[in-house]
């Protein structure tokens, strides 16, 4: 409220991306949001979600999203600036990846799960949101969330992290 912006919660579980109807009405809910200038702030419903359907992260879940709203680029933020060959927070010669033209097995080993204070799922969270979103036609950028500017220079497309290039547009 501090800076005007009016804000929406929606929540979500897995069964809304497995009905056309149901993510019909999430398009067409999200579309009036933002004809009136609401942003939306889209969660999974923990409430009704149980362990075996769970969408599993914010990362996963914005992946999803991005179709539902035609985005064109899905930006993930993490504690680090992007994919690394192997963990930096491990190994000081860690090499940041910049472009990633294909997910195959060898860039998955170079990821790990982690449990932070700030979230779940690590860099193999990342990879599997990023696989989907290439897949649906939309690029993935894993960048640092300390350096929230670096969101300026991506939308001037400057290379910032790791940039997962979708095959198809």
């Amino acid at each position: 409220s501090i800076y005007g912006i009016i804000t929406g919660q929606i929540l979500v579980s897995h069964e809304d991306f497995d009905s056309v109807n149901r993510i019909k009405c999430l398009k067409n809910t999200l579309s009036k949001m933002f004809e009136n200038y609401v942003l939306p702030i889209i969660n999974e419903n923990d409430a009704v979600s149980v362990e075996e359907i769970k969408l599993g992260d914010n990362d996963t879940l914005s992946s999803l999203i991005a179709p539902i709203v035609n985005a064109s680029l899905v930006v993930l933020f993490s504690d680090i600036d992007g994919l690394y060959d192997k963990n930096p927070k491990i190994y000081s010669d860690a090499k940041l990846i910049k472009d990633v033209w294909q997910i195959d097995d060898k860039l998955r080993s170079s990821a790990t799960d982690t449990n932070s204070d700030v979230g779940t799922g690590g860099m193999i969270s990342k990879l599997n949101s990023a696989l989907v979103s290439t897949q649906k036609g939309i690029d993935l950028i894993i960048c640092n969330s300390n350096r929230l500017d670096d969101l300026k220079d991506i939308i001037l497309k400057k290379n910032i992290g790791t940039l997962f290039h979708s095959a198809k547009k």
